[in-house]
């Protein structure tokens, strides 16, 4: 398979995620936007433990590099994720997603600081670009300003993991990408599990979730981790096969589009779920945007 193809699926299957999250965080867990992100946390245990398992480089890793590593998961991932969450429930993933697309420009002005990359007034440009498309596509029409608070959340969680992108990116001069994702995973899903079994009133409310809708919950949930192991192995495999990285990382701009598309269609066909979608100029004005941030995105990646 290509490295088009794959590359072109990537922000697909993390579309899929998105979409779970914006379900989830609205019905299921509505009040209870940590127990998601910790009941959602434990799943990925799953994958870093198969990981671990048949993958013997992960298991050759010095003691100290792996608690670093799993670090980046318990603080960084878990901090990202919980944010995430909760600016799903406040926005909805039409307005988050496409604001997180400013990660690549956190990435880029990290690099330029503290790892020593070069900067042009390109790049630049488009940094002040994605940034300003990013506050544009939380304007509230009705209420004629900006979500300040969302906003806030959401650049928030997008410098956090443009911290964890930078830390993964010193590892992967040492270890494969699939080592760093289990140790990664394993700190992540670790604190999950631990947080579960240590607030009280989570565990019982869980088993409440299960009792009341099992396959909707337990679907989801497994759908969720699913859509995200697959998204991160495509481009792992995306990004050893294709001529640049910055091509890999373009097409993966496109998950605002998809996103906006996949939620007009969801509208649909499952309007009890998912608010429908009417093409009226706060959707224009959302696709403006994206329009904008793509170009931003496109412009850091390939300016190499």
């Amino acid at each position: 398979m290509s490295w088009i193809v794959l590359s072109l699926l990537i922000p697909i299957l993390l579309a899929g995620t998105n979409i779970v999250d914006d379900y989830m965080s609205r019905h299921q867990f509505r009040d209870k936007s940590f127990l998601y992100v910790f009941a959602g946390g434990v799943f990925l245990l799953i994958p870093a433990i198969a990981i671990y398992a048949l993958h013997p480089e992960a298991r050759a890793v010095p003691f100290g590099d792996a608690l670093k590593m799993a670090a980046m998961g318990a603080v960084l991932m878990t901090s990202f994720i919980s944010l995430y969450i909760f600016s799903m429930q406040r926005s909805g993933a039409t307005i988050v997603i496409p604001v997180m697309q400013t990660i690549p420009a956190f990435v880029f002005l990290g690099g330029y600081l503290f790892l020593g990359e070069t900067v042009s007034g390109l790049k630049l440009g488009a940094c002040a670009a994605i940034m300003l498309a990013a506050i544009a596509i939380t304007w509230n029409f009705k209420a004629r300003g900006f979500n300040a608070v969302s906003l806030g959340l959401i650049i928030t969680a997008s410098i956090i993991i443009a911290a964890y992108i930078l830390f993964t990116r010193y590892f992967t001069g040492a270890y494969d990408p699939y080592t760093i994702l289990a140790h990664v995973w394993g700190g992540f899903g670790g604190v999950c599990l631990v947080m579960l079994l240590a607030v009280r009133k989570w565990l019982p409310d869980l088993r409440r979730m299960v009792v009341e809708t099992p396959k909707v919950l337990m679907g989801c949930l497994a759908a969720q981790a699913v859509f995200q192991t697959l998204g991160e192995l495509t481009q792992v495999h995306a990004l050893k096969i294709a001529p640049a990285a910055g091509l890999v990382q373009t097409i993966n701009g496109m998950q605002p589009a998809y996103i906006l598309v996949f939620f007009m269609i969801a509208g649909h066909l499952a309007p009890k779920a998912y608010q429908k979608m009417p093409f009226d100029r706060v959707l224009a004005w959302k696709f403006g945007c994206i329009i904008i941030l793509f170009a931003g995105i496109a412009a850091i990646s390939l300016d190499q």
